[in-house]
């Protein structure tokens, strides 16, 4: 199967690199740099998503509080926080 390059308006194989005329990227090469964006932007939003811990130690009571990130949580014993 053929397709129009888009710069030149040539034929191009849709499995070509790269136009045999004008060197553009080939369909293939354009195809395979979007799936790699998406991905990319996948792989952003699922690590966004995740929820990290960390634990600190309250200065009232010496308990270990266990806080995730972005939010700010008070001890549950003296509810310090």
């Amino acid at each position: 199967m053929v397709t129009k390059c888009e710069a030149c308006e040539g034929t191009v194989s849709l499995k070509a690199i790269t136009c045999p005329h004008c060197g553009h990227p080939g369909p293939k090469t354009i195809i395979e740099e979007f799936e790699k964006e998406r991905h990319q932007k996948e792989k952003i939003k699922r690590m966004k998503e995740t929820v990290v811990r960390t634990r600190s130690t309250c200065l009232n009571c010496g308990r270990t509080v266990i806080n995730q990130t972005g939010k700010i949580e008070s001890c549950l014993r003296c509810n310090n926080p």
